[in-house]
């Protein structure tokens, strides 16, 4: 049953968990009184001892969990409020968490699980209890249930209990259960930790598939040897007493990706924190340096700068996809391939062109590579891009990203997609002899309106929000319902160095953040944490997430509650920027989150910002907002065209 199918069918019994949650029926065995005018209780020879009793969900427990802990002060604890035996799901709770001794301990926060319709949630000032009254809630129908979670800060030493007090409790429909024992915890607060920062360093600056890495850790402040856990692509590794983790760098690890992170961590004790650090190692075969001269194959030196040519017809530059498709009304994100370069692509120039533009056009094109410098235009028509690009860095043999062109079906049928390059260098200076221009057919379905599954592209958007404590790590895992693929990532609440996207499978990706720096500050309200861009359109209902391992800036866990995904078709804008007096979307030329180019004519000039000043934000998501905030206040305004105007 959907969720607002669940939601309409407990609205029928919403009186009745009002009752519940307002504390009038205490227990299973409780009587509502029901006072009708004298006429109908004559009419209805009602007796002088007649009541009406309400249903019962049966009885249970409810506890905190866990029973005891030990935290240092400042330092933050969570106690998860739980349900031992629901039959029928909990749909409403009153109750009051408080600690003994608000001298030791305070109440932070509470969270309350299973969606419910309505809600308060009171913490006192000082922190010494909270008060939580809520209905209509969602929440697993049988067994043990857990409904919420409070976060108690450790302010001094000493020990607190911390007690639990439940006034009410319902099922799903509306019936209160008999509510036996309510056992609490205890908390034990010990003096402030030290913080020492963990360094941790490795025998390689890059790696390949298969490859052993020692990874080294240290206290930064004695440059002493310590056991900790490194974690690297979702596994988790244990050092010795010698401080050093060897680790094989699997395929699953290495591939799609252009960088591998180790983080390492060690457990805190009583008298000390251990901050995180990391390492990030390049994938690809460790660079040489050159100087003067290359060696080739018979033993005489060749000077650089040199024409090179490379066997037969030269590398190829075309679609990585044979047989690229795209729905009608949708976007398709499709990369621009080298194949068959050795010694990686340092600059090119290129030509992207679609037939006639009937049944497709160009939408937007993008430079890999990094590239220093570098020129995009697309042609009004949008048939015809133009890439242009020097100091870029590539895979250094086989097939080189070298950029990525956006396609848009505009009506059913096929056209050619045609790639042709004037010029292709590799990383050291040296000219490729280059095929003959290469051609592919596009097929243009009839997606229609873009929202359905199938060809096309989708854009994943990952989003945080409400962390009032900050944000430390994340791992999501987004799973979708048919195979896609992620061609296209980039970090939104951390830089990119600090996200880590890893498809495990044709279906399952994982994305790893983590704020290592510590630039991420309070959350008020959502920020995107990532885009996953995938190689097919997707529904809402294709794709989901789990969420492990949620952190705040204070080590404590969060629920997962707080990241949501939604799905957009191809890009984060699909039509102009209304206000803006544009015929085309936005387009992110640089590809740093950040949509420059306003008008999207393939550009970026002062025009730009003169129309980013029209803008009207009030019709926009709060995403699209960020991805046009330039200076970087929350909001869109006059200010962000003057940060854009002299960016």
């Amino acid at each position: 049953m959907s969720r607002d199918a669940v939601r309409g069918t407990r609205l029928a019994v919403l009186l009745v968990t009002l009752v519940v949650t307002g504390g009038l029926v205490a227990g299973a065995g409780s009587a509502v009184a029901v006072d009708a005018p004298q006429s109908e209780a004559d009419d209805a020879s009602l007796t002088a001892d007649s009541d009406v009793r309400a249903a019962t969900a049966g009885s249970t427990s409810v506890r905190l969990s866990p029973t005891t802990a030990a935290i240092n002060e400042s330092r933050t604890q969570t106690f998860d409020l739980v349900v031992s035996d629901a039959d029928g799901g909990v749909g409403a709770v009153t109750a009051t968490i408080s600690v003994g001794d608000a001298d030791v301990a305070s109440i932070d926060e509470m969270e309350l699980r299973g969606d419910p319709g309505a809600e308060t949630i009171d913490v006192e000032s000082d922190g010494s209890e909270v008060f939580v009254r809520a209905a209509l809630m969602d929440t697993e129908d049988t067994g043990t249930v857990t409904i919420g979670t409070v976060t108690v800060e450790g302010t001094s030493e000493g020990s607190s209990d911390v007690d639990l007090s439940v006034e009410s409790l319902g099922d799903e429909s509306g019936d209160p259960y008999d509510v036996g024992t309510t056992p609490g915890g205890s908390l034990t607060v010990s003096g402030t930790a030290d913080a020492v920062d963990l360094e941790i360093t490795a025998d390689a600056s890059a790696v390949e598939a298969g490859d052993e890495v020692d990874f080294e850790v240290k206290r930064a402040d004695s440059d002493a040897l310590v056991s900790a856990t490194v974690h690297l692509g979702g596994e988790v590794y244990e050092t010795g007493l010698d401080g050093v983790a060897t680790v094989e760098i699997t395929e699953s690890m290495a591939s799609d990706a252009e960088t591998v992170t180790a983080v390492a961590s060690k457990e805190s004790t009583a008298k000390e924190t251990f901050q995180n650090d990391s390492v990030t190692l390049n994938v690809g075969p460790e660079e040489t340096e050159t100087s003067g001269s290359t060696d080739t194959s018979d033993g005489t030196d060749m000077p650089d700068g040199t024409d090179t040519p490379a066997p037969g017809d030269g590398p190829r530059v075309t679609l990585e996809s044979a047989s690229p498709s795209v729905g009608v009304g949708e976007l398709s994100k499709l990369r621009v391939v080298a194949t068959g370069v050795d010694g990686g692509v340092g600059a090119i120039e290129a030509r992207i062109s679609v037939g006639s533009g009937d049944a497709a056009q160009i939408a937007g094109v993008e430079l890999a590579g990094d590239a220093g410098v570098a020129q995009t235009e697309v042609r009004n028509d949008g048939t015809v891009a133009v890439v242009r690009g020097a100091m870029m860095d590539t895979n250094d043999a086989g097939t080189a990203h070298v950029a990525t062109v956006t396609l848009e079906g505009v009506a059913a049928g096929t056209t050619p997609v045609t790639v042709e390059t004037d010029d292709l260098g590799d990383e050291q200076g040296n000219t490729y002899e280059v095929a003959p221009a290469q051609s592919t057919t596009l097929t243009v379905g009839s997606g229609g309106d873009g929202s359905g599954s199938g060809s096309g592209s989708s854009m994943v958007v990952l989003s945080v929000s409400d962390l009032p404590k900050g944000f430390e790590k994340a791992s999501v895992t987004v799973r979708t319902g048919a195979e896609a693929s992620v061609i296209e990532s980039q970090a939104g609440l951390v830089s990119e160095s600090q996200l880590r996207v890893v498809s495990d499978g044709p279906q399952s990706t994982t994305v790893q953040a983590v704020d290592l720096a510590g630039n991420v500050d309070a959350i008020d309200g959502e920020q995107t944490l990532a885009r996953l861009t995938y190689d097919r359109a997707l529904d809402t209902e294709d794709v989901e997430i789990s969420v492990e391992n949620l952190r705040n800036d204070r080590g404590a866990a969060v629920s997962g509650d707080h990241i949501s995904v939604s799905v957009r078709a191809g890009s984060l804008f699909t039509d102009p920027l209304p206000g803006a007096d544009a015929q085309k979307a936005p387009t992110d030329p640089d590809n740093d989150g950040r949509f420059e180019d306003i008008d999207g004519d393939g550009a970026v000039t002062f025009g730009d910002a003169v129309a980013l000043s029209f803008v009207q934000a009030t019709e926009l998501r709060s995403e699209q907002v960020t991805a046009l905030d330039f200076d970087e206040d929350g909001d869109l305004d006059t200010d962000d065209a003057v940060t854009l105007a002299f960016e």
